[in-house]
């Protein structure tokens, strides 16, 4: 479960300089802010200054403080600083002929000993915040992913510098994490093993804006898709070099499912999708539960490798339209897929069932 809390203790005026005072005690060695996370500081700065929520607790007790690191934390590890994250980010590859997946170094030639095909679309899948390669994204992804066709799947599992309650400093590993898939990447493209318009990243909270990153930083050319799940929102509203937008592929699409909480509320997408307006709670979800909308979206995305027809969205005139789902159905539609097609790029509005199946018609079936 997710929840948002706000010190309410400390009065309004004082609370700014007290937070503050945190992350700076927290984030220097001695009384000189560390260059490589300084940036951070407009981030934290805008959100306090916006009266955000300055903690949310993921899956029960464990509370993440959004705008400071706890000492002892890896951020201030003099080697980390320099982050070997070869040592600390993992690639599992998965096909059909091995769906629980294959730990495999980062380099082409471990690839091909593990099956990869050059010849097929690769899917890259990366998580979020306080979770690896065994959370949902890769349990549900991966199997749709397969199911909808013969390719091949490369798991990201940078779950070493992402856990709790350490946000600040996951935040600040997305760019390193970035940059190292998008090296790989390059690897293979240039090698011939891997072709731009085969390539397709889907990332979750954090890890969409890790996809967007990967985007930005491939050398050799832009790749054909991402697709951001509910992109994190907390922390990524100034600074837009490792946050996910437009341009960062030949085609960015976005699905919404807890927005103005724990994702993004606005368009940054060349499509984006609001199920139910977008907003927490979504059907079936609680209300003090926003970790069930932030993960919905991760369902929705895999149901439709099964109901390819179903979740047709309408195009909205703009976002506050697509929020309140007053976008009519005379207007342009798209399917939310995995097998994306459209004609009108924008906000899209639609509605979902409770339970699954989530696609309104095949859940009226299943129910009938």
């Amino acid at each position: 479960m997710l929840y948002a809390k706000r010190r309410s203790c400390i009065p309004t005026t004082m609370k700014t300089q007290v937070m503050l005072g945190l992350v700076l005690v927290h984030l220097t060695s001695g009384n000189v802010l560390l260059p490589e996370f300084a940036y951070l500081q407009s981030e934290i700065d805008e959100w306090l200054k916006l009266g955000k929520p300055t903690e949310l607790a993921f899956h029960g007790s464990d509370i993440s403080s959004l705008i400071d690191v706890p000492r002892g934390s890896q951020l201030l590890d003099p080697g980390l600083r320099a982050t070997d994250y070869e040592g600390n980010v993992f690639f599992y590859f998965f096909n059909r002929d091995n769906p629980n997946g294959t730990l495999v170094s980062n380099n082409a030639q471990a690839l091909s000993l593990a099956g990869f095909d050059g010849s097929r679309s690769t899917k890259i899948v990366i998580h979020g915040y306080e979770t690896n390669i065994t959370g949902e994204i890769f349990t549900a992804m991966v199997p749709a992913l397969l199911h909808d066709s013969d390719c091949n799947v490369l798991g990201v599992d940078w779950g070493r510098l992402c856990p709790a309650p350490n946000y600040v400093e996951a935040r600040a590993h997305v760019s390193g994490v970035a940059k190292l898939v998008a090296e790989l990447l390059d690897t293979l493209l240039s090698d011939g093993l891997l072709r731009h318009k085969d390539v397709h990243i889907i990332g979750h909270s954090l890890g969409a804006h890790v996809a967007g990153t990967v985007g930005k930083n491939v050398k050799t050319g832009i790749l054909q898709r991402i697709t951001g799940l509910d992109p994190a929102m907390p922390l990524f509203l100034v600074l837009k070099g490792d946050r996910l937008g437009r341009g960062d592929a030949v085609v960015v699409d976005v699905v919404h499912t807890c927005a103005g909480l724990a994702g993004l509320e606005d368009a940054i997408g060349d499509i984006d999708f609001y199920p139910n307006g977008g907003r927490h709670p979504q059907p079936g979800c609680g209300l003090l539960d926003p970790g069930c909308s932030h993960q919905r979206c991760i369902k929705l995305l895999a149901e439709s490798a099964w109901e390819e027809s179903a979740f047709q969205a309408h195009h909205c005139q703009g976002l506050a339209d697509a929020s309140s789902g007053t976008c009519g159905t005379t207007g342009a539609t798209a399917h939310m897929s995995i097998n994306l097609q459209y004609t009108v790029g924008g906000p899209y509005y639609l509605q979902t069932a409770a339970s699954s199946p989530f696609a309104v018609e095949a859940h009226q079936a299943a129910v009938n």
